[in-house]
This record gives structure tokens, sequence and C-alpha cells, in this order.
């Protein structure tokens, strides 16, 4: 099923936007931007009868208790331009096991029309473009804080547009420093699921909410969430009005860089730019239990790497460049990650126990790590169950070695690990369980090794690869997973002679075609896999 996609340059996205605000000539506060949108989509995009794909997004997917992502293809009753909604009449859905009353209120920027209309006498393509409009302005512009906005005696597209849009191109340009552009998307994206996540809870609070009301639970969620999101209001409104130097500025201060000077050293030769290699993450203990952990350390460091003394995982994080090796305790640590990580760098627990050593997410974000380069894991616990990515990996190399990954088995769009790029994974001695994907990858050009007792396990699925992706098996299990142990998904034309099926299911490794994205060792165990150790999934079916 194909849709319309439009490219644009930002200057058209800037005169798209200022015809749909300034339309009628009139100034516009917060509280009437979506009352203009409802305007001029009501004129400019047919009102009925056409075919498109929702998206489901992500927090409607953890409602429905489906995998994310999820599609559902369907016919527009009504459109309710008010609300920016529509009335979708369900014909199809891709998951087989998710059942959807005949008809949903879908929001109208998660609609994708179909470019082959059962009326041709329609104009769908003008109605796509209209939802382009719609879905980038609501999705770059529009900010969360804006539905909050008491600022309703100014213009705001006079005031936010130009700005906004300016920043948004920064940001797809990368002209900011690189360590600040991430811990901005970073915001933006937590911004955007806290949103969402109001928007349900606001949904929920109905007469029969009362008593949770008066126990203050959807109540004092909702405040958190408001106060978390004017903190992000004020950062990112901050550098939105900063000079590119100022924001050069505001890195150094916000991210200070740590230096080592020697006594010894003359100070004519003093690097101020010079890095920490290493950061020592200390806990509460006895003087002997603190100098008996600095002795584990200096084994793994040596005597003559500079190091830094930090009081938790968080500080390190903070203080250090992605390339810096961390040493870490045994205990629960939290974070909230600010930037990627990358450049060789490292964070090992003290103690070859990983349960003795979790890292987890101080807040709900959308994932827990996020690695632009070579990385390494060892020792440790990543507890992702308040995550809906325990990894992304953008590219590089990553090595998990005795490493561990639990997430949420209640949560039917998680997954342990995502590549999005081009990059090798490599896990050694590891665990992934109770993921809706173990690990999946959406990139081609990716080599996933699983290596010396790594056991994926408990999940929906365990792998998940597109064609073109490498996946080894060394010594390893796969075990356990509700549907597939592995899915391969592919891109094939059937001739007369093949036969026609979607998905072909192999119970046994040594079954499976020749194919150059397997390479699969004869001691590697696949069991219990609930529909099939193994399917090819054909795309074009």
């Amino acid at each position: 099923m194909e849709v319309f996609e439009f490219k644009k340059s930002l200057l058209v996205r800037h005169q798209e936007a200022s015809h749909v605000l300034n339309v009628r000539g009139v100034p516009i506060p917060a509280s009437a931007v979506q009352k203009e949108w409802s305007l001029f989509l009501e004129v400019a995009m047919e009102s009925n009868g056409w075919q498109a794909l929702w998206r489901i997004p992500r927090a409607v997917c953890q409602e429905l208790s489906t995998k994310f992502p999820t599609v559902v293809a369907g016919t527009v009753e009504k459109v309710l331009f008010d609300e920016l909604k529509a009335i979708l009449y369900v014909e199809a859905v891709e998951d087989d096991d998710l059942h959807l009353p005949e008809r949903q209120l879908v929001s109208l920027s998660e609609l994708w029309p179909l470019r082959h209309q059962k009326n041709t006498l329609l104009n769908v393509e003008r109605t796509a473009d209209c939802l382009d409009q719609l879905r980038f302005f609501y999705q770059h512009v529009w900010m969360p804080w804006d539905y909050d906005s008491d600022d309703d005696d100014r213009d705001w597209g006079e005031k936010h547009l130009d700005s906004r849009m300016k920043f948004y191109c920064d940001l797809k340009n990368r002209t900011m420093p690189k360590r600040l552009t991430s811990h901005v998307l970073t915001l933006l994206d937590e911004a955007s699921q806290l949103q969402k996540k109001r928007e349900l809870l606001t949904l929920h609070m109905d007469d029969e909410d009362e008593v949770a009301l008066m126990d203050g639970c959807p109540a004092s969620e909702l405040l958190r969430i408001r106060l978390r999101i004017q903190d992000i209001k004020n950062e990112i409104e901050t550098l939105e009005f900063f000079a590119p130097k100022m924001r050069n500025i505001y890195e150094q201060v916000r991210f200070p860089k740590e230096t080592y000077y020697s006594k010894d050293q003359p100070s004519g030769d003093r690097n101020p730019d010079s890095d920490l290699s290493a950061y020592i993450v200390t806990h509460i203990g006895s003087l002997e239990q603190q100098i008996d952990y600095l002795e584990t350390a200096k084994r793994l460091v040596g005597t003559l790497t500079p190091v830094r003394i930090c009081y938790s995982l968080q500080d390190a994080l903070d203080r250090s460049e992605s390339s810096a090796q961390m040493l870490v305790p045994p205990g629960r640590h939290e974070i909230k990650l600010r930037g990627d990580l990358s450049s060789k760098g490292s964070i090992q627990a003290v103690v070859g126990d990983r349960s003795q050593t979790v890292i987890c997410s101080r807040q709900d974000d959308n994932a827990l790590l996020t690695i632009t380069g070579d990385y390494r894991l060892e020792n440790v616990t990543l507890d992702c169950t308040n995550v809906q990515t325990g990894i992304l990996i953008k590219r590089g190399t990553i090595t998990l070695k005795n490493c561990c990954l639990k997430g949420d088995p209640r949560d039917v769009s998680s997954s342990g690990i995502l590549i999005c790029g081009n990059a090798t994974l490599l896990l050694e001695n590891c665990q992934v369980q109770n993921f809706s994907t173990g690990i999946s990858a959406n990139a081609s050009d990716c080599d996933i090794r699983l290596l010396n007792e790594t056991i994926v396990q408990d999940s929906i699925e365990g792998i998940k690869l597109i064609e073109g992706c490498r996946f080894g098996v060394f010594s390893s299990k796969i075990v356990n997973c509700r549907n597939y142990g592995v899915v391969l998904e592919v891109e094939e034309e059937y001739d007369g002679q093949q036969r026609e099926e979607a998905i072909t299911c192999y119970h046994d490794h040594w079954r499976l075609p020749e194919r150059e994205e397997f390479d699969i060792r004869k001691d590697c165990q696949f069991e219990r896999n609930g529909r099939a150790n193994f399917a090819i999934v054909n795309t074009n079916y």
C-alpha cells in the first residue's frame, strides 16, 4: 500500500505554516492556533471517503497491548475539523492478534492517505499535502508547552514561527555542537512523550475517577508532568533565542570539561582541553571497603591513567567525554542520558557478577542508552522496564560482555536493542529477556553476533531483521519466545511456480534456505518458540 510522501525545503515549510496562521490577517494567540488549522483544513481537504493508513502511536499501542509500530488500513468516514481528528472505519490490521472496534477516533496527523483510492474523483493528493503540513507543524514547530500558554495577548506566529523554524533548521543541519544537539533532541523527545502521557491521563480522568483523584494519584502525576515540561521549556527557549556563539558558551557551562594537571608538568605544557580518561564512581561504605574497591579499580585502569572520582554514574556521564572509561561499583545506578555514547568509551562494573550492578532510567525515557560510535559495556544489568528501548544504536561497533538486559513482560512495544544504522553488535555471555522484540535491526548494513552462551528469551519475538542484515549465532540460545525466535523480513517477487505464502516457518535451523543473512552454527539451541523458531516474512505479499 503506497502512501503520499513529500520532500520540501524549509523555506516552503515556513511559507506553508505562515499562510495558515496569517490567512485572515489578524493576530493569532496560542489558544487559537488549532482553530486556524481546522479552518484551513476544512476548506482545503476532502472531508470523507478516502482510504488511509493509521500508524498507531506508541502510547496507544501500549494502551491496546499491541506491538509498536502497528499499522491499520481503513476508510475515513468523517473528518472532525474542530478537533483535528477523524473517524476511521477499520478494514485491515497488521497484527492478527489485535481486535479493534470497527470505528476509531484518530488524530489527523496519524493518517497517511493511500495513492490508490476507490473513488478516483477525490483530490487525495491535496488532502495528503494538507496532512503533511499539519504533521510537520505539530511535530517540529508547535511545542508541548504551547498548550499551557497564557500569553493570549500576543500573536503566536509573530513571536515563535521564525525562531522555531530556525531552531529546527539548526538541529537538522547539526550547526550546534554535537553534544548540545543530542541533549536538545533528548529533551524534545522527552517533552513529546510526556505530552502524550498527559493526554492519555486526562482522557481517563472522568467522574468515575473521583476516588483516585482524591488519593492524588492522577493529579500528582499530571502536576509532575507539567513541572517537567516547564523545566524543558525554559532550557529549550533559552537555546532557541541564543546566537550560535552563545550556544557554544552554553554548552561549555552546561557540560564542563574536566582537566588533569600533574604537579610535575610545566605550566606551559598544560593543555586545558585535555580530558580525563577514566572516571571511578564511588559508593557509600567503610574506609576499608573504599580502599578495597579502589584497589580493584586500579587493576582495571592501571596506575598511570589519570582518573577522577565521581559520586554517581550520572555525575560521571555529565562530566566526561563519551570516550571516557567509567568504572561503577555494585548497586543501582539511575541515569538520565544527555548525549550519545561513542568514541571508544566504556562502562564497566568492577565486580564480575552482573546482577549486582544495575543501570536504570531516572525517568520514562525513550531509550536508556543511545550509542553513535564504538562502545563497550561489561558486567552490568540494564533495567529497561520504564523505557521503550534499552540500547539505541545508530552506528559503530558495540560490544556487550557479561551483560543482562531486562524489560517489562507486560510492555508489548519495547525493544531490548534497536539498530538503526551501519553497526556491528557483539554479545558475549549476555542475556536479553522480557521485551516485545529482543534485538531489532532496521538497517540492512549491520552485523549481529551472539557469542559464548548468550541467551535471548521470554520475548514476543527474539530477533527481528531486515533483508541484508547479517546474523550469526555461536554457542548461544534463543528460547521461550511467544511468536518466533528469529524473524527475517524480505521483499521478493513471486512467480507462478513459487508457493505464495507471506510467512514461511522453519523449526530447525539446518533447514533454512542458504541466505547471506544467516550464519548459525550447530552448537546453538532454538527451543520452545511459540509459532516457529524461524520465520521469513515477505513484505511484498
